[in-house]
C-alpha cells in the first residue's frame, strides 16, 4: 500500500511516537506561519522559539515578554556609493546599448516545450499566443499538426488537414495533400488516402518528381488495402515510366512480389538494400524462396540489430519469427514472438497478419504436450501435472506458463472450479511478464473472464493494479470481491478496501464501507485509528469534507487517547472550513487548542492560528484579533511577529472600513 500514502498540509506536530508521518506534515503549516528553520518540527524538541512561559527581563524581576519589531530596513539609498557608476562606465566612456528585453512568451519557448514533450501546453500556447511578425501562419500550423500527431489525436488532425486542404492552392495544396494522404495511410484508411492523391494528380502539377511521389503512394494504398494485383500492375507501369531506385520504392516492389508468391524477385530487389527493415524482409524472402531453412532464417533474423525504440520494426520482426518458426521444434521461439505481439499490438502488413491470441494458445498447447510427453504424463492427469509443476526447477518459465494455461483451459472445459488461474497470475508476476495478465484475463482475455476467476485471483489482480498505480482498475476489481480472502485480517481488509475505493474513484462506496465497519466496532487500537483516519484525510484532500465529517463522528467514540481527541477536533475544523462554515471551524480549532493544554505547545499554537484565520474569514474580527494577540504574546521570532502584526493591521483596516460604511 506504499503507493497510496499521501501527505497532509496544515498539520500540527505530533507528540510521542504516534503518527510519525505527521511530524513531516507539520512543517507545511509552519511554512505558512513563518520561517520553518525557526519552528521545531518534532514535538520532543524544546519549544524555545514559541514559548508562552513568562520570560525574565531586566534583572531578576519576571515580566511579560514584550514583542519587538525590527524596522531597520536596508535600502540602496543608505549608501550613496552604491548609486555611482563603475569607473569604466563614466560619462566619457561608450556604454553598450540596452538589451531589448520584453516580458513575453516567444517562439523559443515553443521549441523548448516541444523538446520537453509538453505537448498539451504547447498546443494551448499556439492557440493563444500571437505569432511573431517573422513567423508565417503556415509554420505555426505545421507546429500544431506536429504536436497533434505526436499526441495521437489523429481524428482532430485529419479534420484540420482536410479543412486546410480544401481551400489551399499551388505548392501549399500539394504539401497538405501529401501530409493528409500519408496520415490516412498510417491510420489504416488507404482508400481515402488514394482519393486524396488522385485529386492532386488531377490538377496540373509541373514537377515530374511530385507526380512520381503521388503515383508511388497510390501503389502503396492498393498494397495496404490488400489489392495486390492492382498494386503490381500500377507498379510495373510506374517503373517503366520513371525507373526509380529509391529504397522505399524498391522495398514496396519487393513486398508486392512477395504478395504474389515471387520471392526470388523480392530477393533480387532487396539484394543491395542496407536498412534494418530491408534486411528483415530479405531474410523472410530467402525463407519463402526456400534458400534458407527455418533454423537458418531464425538465426539470421536474430543477428539483425533492431533499435529498441522502433516499435513497428520490432513488431515486424516478431511477426516474421512467428511465421517462420512453424514447426514443433521451434515452438518455444514461436511462443516468445507471439507473446511479444499480444502484449504490444501493432499494425502489420497483410503479408504478416496473424491471429496472435489464437496462435499463442495453440503454441502453448504444443509446448505443454511436448513437455509432458518427456515425463510420460498426460494432460488429462491433472493431479500428476500439478505435482510436476510443483517440482522446483521443473522447466523453462515458458513451459511452465504453457502448462498453467493448459491446466486452466482443462478446468474450464470440465466445469471444475478454477484453481490454475491464481497460479498462472502469480507466475506471470514472478517471472516478469505481468503484461500478459490483461491478455489472459478480462473482457477480451483468452484464458478466463473476470467473472469466473477465484477470489484469490482477484486479490492478486488488485495487487498488480496497485503496483502499476492504476487505482481505478484496482477499485473496479476490488468491487468484485465480496468478502476477505481467508487468512487476511478483517480489520485490515476493511481499511484497505475502503481506501482503494476512495482513491480509485468510488468515493461514496469507500466511505460507506468504512462507516459500516466503524459502526460495528466497540474499540480500536491507536494504530488502527491512525490507518482509518488516513482515509478521512484522503477525503479531505479531494474535497469530500461532508463525508469526512460523518466518518470523524463515527470514529470519535473509539478514540481513547487525549491525542486522538484533540486531533479529531482539529481535522473536523479543517473540514468545516472546507465547507465554508468558518465560525464552526474556528470553534473546533479552539477546542483542539484547549485540549492540547500547555503540554503540547506546538499543536496548540497551530490550532490557535487556524482558529484565528477561520474567525477572520467569518468576519468575526474582534475575536480573531484576540487570538492573534495571544499568539503574538507568546512569540519571540521576529518574522512571526511581523506576520501576526500584519494580520492585526489587516483586521483593524477592515473594521475601520466597516465603521465608515
Amino acid at each position: 500500500m506504499t503507493a497510496l500514502h499521501r501527505g497532509r498540509r496544515n498539520v500540527p506536530a505530533k507528540d510521542g511516537r504516534q503518527h510519525p508521518y505527521w511530524k513531516i506534515a507539520v512543517g507545511v503549516t509552519f511554512v505558512m506561519l513563518g520561517d520553518l528553520g525557526n519552528w521545531p518540527v518534532a514535538a520532543d524538541q524544546p519549544p524555545e522559539s514559541f514559548s508562552v512561559v513568562a520570560q525574565p527581563y531586566g534583572g531578576t524581576v519576571p515580566q511579560s515578554f514584550s514583542p519587538v519589531l525590527d524596522l531597520d530596513f536596508e535600502t540602496l539609498a543608505g549608501d550613496a556609493r552604491t548609486l555611482k557608476l563603475p569607473p569604466d562606465e563614466g560619462h566619457d566612456q561608450k556604454r553598450p546599448g540596452a538589451v531589448d528585453f520584453r516580458l513575453e512568451l516567444g517562439e523559443d519557448l515553443l521549441v523548448n516545450l516541444r523538446d520537453q514533450h509538453l505537448d498539451e501546453l504547447g498546443l494551448y500556447l499556439l492557440d493563444v499566443l500571437p505569432p511573431r511578425p517573422n513567423v508565417a501562419a503556415t509554420e505555426r500550423q505545421r507546429q500544431r499538426w506536429h504536436l497533434l500527431e505526436r499526441q495521437r489525436r489523429t481524428d482532430q488532425l485529419q479534420d484540420e488537414l482536410q479543412a486546410a486542404f480544401v481551400g489551399a492552392q499551388g505548392d501549399l495544396r500539394l504539401e497538405l495533400g501529401l501530409r493528409l494522404g500519408d496520415l490516412l495511410l498510417r491510420t489504416g484508411n488507404p482508400e481515402r488516402a488514394r482519393a486524396v492523391f488522385q485529386q492532386l494528380l488531377a490538377q496540373d502539377i509541373p514537377r515530374a518528381g511530385a507526380v512520381q511521389q503521388l503515383r508511388q503512394r497510390i501503389v502503396l494504398s492498393y498494397f495496404d488495402e490488400g489489392r495486390f494485383y492492382d498494386a503490381a500492375d500500377l507498379a510495373e507501369h510506374l517503373t517503366s515510366d520513371f525507373g526509380s531506385d529509391q529504397p522505399s520504392w524498391l522495398l514496396l516492389r519487393a513486398l508486392i512480389a512477395l504478395s504474389q508468391a515471387r520471392p526470388d524477385e523480392a530477393l533480387a530487389l532487396l539484394s543491395e538494400e542496407v536498412s534494418v527493415e530491408a534486411g528483415l524482409w530479405r531474410v523472410f524472402a530467402g525463407w519463402k524462396a526456400k534458400e534458407l531453412s527455418a533454423t537458418a532464417a531464425l538465426v539470421a533474423i536474430g543477428k539483425i540489430k533492431v533499435p529498441a525504440d522502433t516499435g513497428e520494426i520490432l513488431a515486424l520482426r516478431s511477426a516474421m519469427i512467428a511465421l517462420i518458426a512453424e514447426s514443433p521444434e521451434h515452438a518455444r521461439t514461436r511462443a516468445g514472438a507471439l507473446e511479444s505481439l499480444v502484449q504490444k499490438p501493432s499494425a502489420l502488413p497483410e503479408l504478416l497478419k496473424i491471429d496472435t491470441k489464437l496462435e499463442l494458445l495453440a503454441t502453448y498447447a504444443e509446448i505443454a504436450r511436448m513437455t509432458l510427453a518427456q515425463e510420460g504424463i498426460s494432460l488429462d492427469e491433472l493431479e500428476a501435472v500439478w505435482n510436476y509443476l510443483g517440482k522446483k526447477g521443473s522447466g523453462y518459465a515458458l513451459s511452465q506458463r504453457a502448462l498453467g494455461m493448459s491446466l486452466l483451459l482443462q478446468e474450464k472445459a470440465t466445469g471444475k472450479p478454477l484453481s490454475a488461474d491464481s497460479w498462472l497470475i502469480r507466475h506471470l508476476i514472478e517471472t516478469g511478464v505481468p503484461g500478459l495478465i490483461p491478455v489472459f484475463f478480462g473482457d477480451e482475455g483468452i484464458a478466463a473472464e473476470i467473472e469466473t476467476v477465484s477470489q484469490t485471483s482477484l486479490m492478486l489482480l488488485v495487487d498488480e493494479a496497485l503496483r502499476r498505480e492504476d487505482l481505478p482498475s484496482a477499485a473496479r476489481l476490488q468491487a468484485r470481491i465480496a468478502a476477505p480472502v481467508p487468512g487476511i485480517d478483517p480489520d485490515t481488509w476493511a481499511v484497505r478496501t475502503a481506501r482503494i475505493h476512495v482513491l480509485g474513484g468510488n468515493v461514496e462506496l469507500g466511505a460507506q464501507q468504512l462507516g459500516d465497519w466503524l459502526s460495528s466496532l466497540e474499540g480500536l487500537s491507536p494504530a488502527s485509528i491512525d490507518r482509518a483516519m488516513q482515509i478521512m484525510f484522503d477525503l479531505q484532500f479531494i474535497g469530500e469534507h461532508r463525508l469526512a465529517l460523518d466518518l470523524f463522528q463515527l470514529i470519535a467514540p473509539l478514540a481513547r487517547t487525549p491525542g486522538h481527541r484533540r486531533e479529531l477536533f482539529y481535522w473536523s475544523g479543517q473540514s468545516w472550513v472546507g465547507l465554508k462554515d468558518y465560525g464552526r471551524g474556528a470553534a473546533f480549532f479552539l477546542e483542539s487548542a484547549r485540549l492540547s493544554g500547555e503540554q503540547h505547545p506546538f499543536w496548540r499554537k497551530s490550532a490557535l492560528y487556524q482558529a484565528a484565520q477561520a474567525l477572520e474569514s467569518a468576519a468575526l474580527y474582534g475575536d480573531a484579533a484576540k487570538v492573534y494577540k495571544e499568539l503574538l504574546g507568546g512569540s519571540r521570532e521576529p518574522k512571526m511577529q511581523a506576520r501576526l502584526r500584519y494580520r492585526l493591521a489587516q483586521i483593524e483596516q477592515r473594521r475601520t472600513q466597516g465603521n465608515l460604511e
